[in-house]
């Protein structure tokens, strides 16, 4: 089984670490925002990523995203969020969730949760507006 692990400097693929700078030069990323003060501290920060400039990567992205798996460590799995495709993850151990959501095959939006459960990630995606998001050309 692959790990799920991911981290601030790997681009949106939980299997696959790689260099954000050849694709991710359109990132935008709210600053976390805290909810408390401390180490164990619940954080959340949303990115979006403006991929226009390559579509290769949108497709082996999204495509990884067809793999289930779920462990005593923590689960991957695929999702849908108003019809858009996407990829939610969890390790258990150090209470990190992510949620990477597809729009319009061109902007990833992604919500990452420090302490938190992952159901919060729902709550997160619906402070996005995906439609107008989408209608960006």
């Amino acid at each position: 089984m692959r790990k799920l692990r991911t981290n601030r400097s790997s681009c949106l693929t939980p299997s696959i670490t790689r260099n954000c700078s050849p694709f991710c030069r359109n990132r935008r990323k709210a600053g976390p925002h805290h909810k408390g003060e401390g180490e164990k501290a619940p954080t959340a920060a949303i990115s979006i990523l403006d991929s226009v400039a390559n579509p290769d990567y949108v497709s082996a992205t999204t495509a990884a995203w067809n793999s289930n798996s779920e462990s005593s460590e923590g689960y991957g799995k695929s999702v849908t969020i108003d019809g858009n495709p996407g990829f939610e993850a969890f390790e258990k151990e150090s209470k990190h969730a992510t949620l990477w959501v597809m729009i319009a095959n061109r902007y990833f939006v992604q919500i990452e949760l420090q302490n938190q459960d992952p159901k919060e990630l729902q709550d997160w995606i619906k402070r996005v507006d995906l439609k107008k998001l989408a209608a960006i050309k």
